[in-house]
């Protein structure tokens, strides 16, 4: 009898640890279905499909059934503590330059890869697929293309696929003639954020795991805002949400609050390190309606637009529009090519035993010259975009002048800002509103004079109004002379690594 005692014991702390059923489900649920919906939950699963396809065609969507495997299964746990619906929920790794996720009517949710690099846990993540999934079961796409083809279209109902399908594609061909000047609705954020508290509780993960994902990304540093600041406009729209989330937790029955995060994090790790390090380039070709096909007896190969020598002199980097080769100098042969189509312009480490490259998604990767192979590949999760952007000679760190003007140095490894200098670009009078506009119709934007010492050591930084040096070694930031200062609002370049 002892082994059967044990199996039935192992099945209910099992069944304990995946699902809290007695944790209720999210208010917001209903709350979030009272508005005007022409669908139901069949025809928004076709409009979802129409809707799929355009994202299929926009986007790279990392079709990988081993490696997404994981993702659809914390989607489906959490999908069965949802209340009865008929859509048929499918989840998608994609390649998007930003942090970001998004689901769409009908049941899919697309989660970008710099989304699973942010998360250092499945409880984090599941929070995020939590928020996606609120948006889904309040019906929220629904409500806003029942809005939108109202507007657009004059159009009060719809019928079966086909009708969808001509409406759908209708709506899109005249969509601009009436553009949509609705805000983004921070109450359809509220309502998701309410729903992913409440479902990840009730599927066993641990809730606050969503709440210190979004304070983290969003570096609210668990500020709020009250009623003081609200009446002054002074909450900032994430501050707010943070502060709804809270009470979210707040308001679960006891139990529900204090599940603990998942305790295998190797198991973790392992699979965002495959997601991180899985090329796009490896999936299969998808070509519909191909009348032709022709393989060259040579690759077409574009002009060179990088062309360095590797500190020691052995090594050549060329580097065009399609990737980068590497070579021997002596002889000068050909050891081996790094596929990056979309690169920055790749150098060699200081060492001359490795090449660099980023992407401008803030993809960094490192390759060893000996073994010919990738050996690090990080992808930069920042909660703003950065206008300029400069790596260090080593790739540990990245200078980043951000959309608010400010300049931020953060450690490429780990994520973690070093120092900023806030309004280090002015925007204030008529020359550098001409340099602003000139900059930013480039592609590449050069608002100001970003420069590391050959060794890492250093880094320095001027604009026309602004200067910052930066010891990496003594971590913190220094003093330059006046003569130094003046001019650093020109071009420069180290001559030595002091």
């Amino acid at each position: 009898m002892r082994p059967t005692r044990l199996l039935w014991s192992w099945l209910l702390l099992t069944c304990l640890a995946w699902g809290q059923s007695n944790c209720p489900l999210p208010p917001a649920v209903e709350k979030g279905s009272h508005a005007s919906n022409i669908f139901s939950d069949t025809q928004e699963a076709d409009l979802g499909d129409l809707m799929a396809e355009r994202i299929a065609a926009d986007y790279v969507i990392l079709h990988n059934d081993a490696m997404a495997a994981h993702l659809r299964d914390m989607g489906e746990r959490l999908v069965h503590y949802l209340p009865p619906n008929q859509f048929r929920f499918q989840f998608f790794l994609i390649d998007l330059p930003t942090v970001n996720a998004f689901s769409i009517a009908g049941g899919r949710v697309y989660v970008a890869r710099k989304m699973v690099a942010l998360a250092k846990n499945d409880d984090e993540l599941a929070g995020i697929l939590g928020h996606e999934l609120g948006h889904i079961v309040t019906h929220q796409t629904g409500i806003e293309m029942t809005r939108r083809l109202r507007e657009v279209l004059d159009v009060t109902q719809v019928g079966d696929r086909n009708d969808i399908r001509e409406k759908y594609f209708r709506f899109l061909e005249n969509e601009m003639r009436k553009p949509d000047r609705k805000d983004t609705d921070m109450e359809d954020q509220l309502i998701a954020d309410q729903v992913a508290v409440y479902v990840m509780a009730r599927a066993g993960y641990a809730p606050h795991a969503y709440i210190d994902i979004w304070d983290r990304f969003q570096q609210t540093r668990g500020k709020t805002g009250n009623w003081l600041s609200d009446f002054f406009g002074a909450t900032k729209p994430s501050q707010r949400r943070l502060r709804e989330m809270l009470k979210n937790l707040a308001n679960l029955p006891a139990g529900c609050a204090e599940i603990r995060p998942a305790t295998d994090q190797a198991a973790f790790s392992k699979w965002q390190s495959q997601v991180m390090e899985f090329k796009a380039s490896t999936l299969e070709e998808s070509l519909p309606g191909l009348v032709f096909r022709q393989k060259l007896a040579l690759p077409l190969r574009p002009d060179l637009n990088n062309l360095k020598f590797s500190p020691d002199g052995k090594y050549v980097l060329a580097q065009d529009e399609g990737g980068i080769h590497v070579l021997t100098r002596e002889p000068l042969t050909v050891l081996f090519f790094i596929d990056a189509a979309d690169a920055e312009k790749a150098f060699f480490s200081p060492d001359s035993r490795s090449v660099i490259l980023y992407t401008p998604s803030l993809r960094i990767e490192t390759w060893d010259i000996a073994t010919e192979r990738r050996t690090a590949v990080h992808e930069m999760t920042l909660n703003q975009e950065c206008l300029q952007t400069q790596l260090s000679p080593e790739g540990a760190h990245l200078a980043c002048l951000r959309e608010d003007f400010s300049l931020a140095l953060i450690e490429v490894a780990t994520g973690q800002e070093i120092a900023q200098k806030k309004e280090f670009f002015h925007v204030y009078d008529f020359w550098t509103f001409i340099i602003f506009l000139e900059a930013v119709s480039e592609h590449r934007a050069s608002f100001a004079h970003l420069g590391f010492s050959p060794d890492g050591r250093y880094f320095v930084a001027g604009s026309l109004h602004e200067d910052f040096a930066y010891d990496f070694e003594q971590k913190r930031a220094m003093g330059l002379p006046g003569n130094i200062r003046n001019l650093l609002r020109h071009s420069f370049a180290f001559l030595g690594s002091d």
